[in-house]
């Protein structure tokens, strides 16, 4: 299944790249993050990879990221595998001017198990989620004094 969304953030690229880069400040804006455990690597370097665990409704959910691609400001790819789901993950943050970014996900799942079964009620899960990820990157990239 490939999901693709795109938010318009008022901040120029650079600016986006500092608070998406940034391991403490992902906290802010997935606020059910609560353990970011490196495996292997070095945080934020092609071929990391990190254990991400998250407090959701009803039982925790954890996920493995291996980080596929980094360019600086403009490209950030990633996979994540979890018991349900591979997913590959590339995030791109395209200037549109000097202070705004367009930042356009594009996701590739390969849903795993009985989690083929759910996948009329898996999209809409993930669309959401993704969406509110991306609505609060864009309120906390906007709200945070220029540097």
């Amino acid at each position: 299944m490939h999901l693709r969304f795109e938010q318009l953030i008022h901040r120029s690229r650079d600016a986006i790249w500092a608070i998406f880069d940034d391991p403490q400040g992902k906290q802010l804006w997935q606020p059910t993050l609560r353990e970011a455990t490196l495996l292997k690597g070095n945080f934020g370097e092609v071929g990391a990879v990190t254990r991400l665990r998250y407090n959701e409704t009803g039982p925790a959910a954890e996920m493995v990221e291996t980080i596929t691609t980094i360019e600086p400001p403009a490209l950030f790819a990633a996979i994540y595998d979890t018991p349900l789901a591979l997913n590959r993950v590339t995030n791109r943050f395209l200037a549109v001017n000097a202070e705004q970014t367009r930042w356009v996900m594009e996701c590739e799942f390969r849903l795993k198990g009985f989690a083929i079964a759910m996948t009329g009620f898996a999209v809409p899960m993930v669309e959401q989620r993704l969406r509110a990820d991306m609505a609060r990157f864009k309120a906390v990239a906007e709200g945070r004094d220029a540097e």
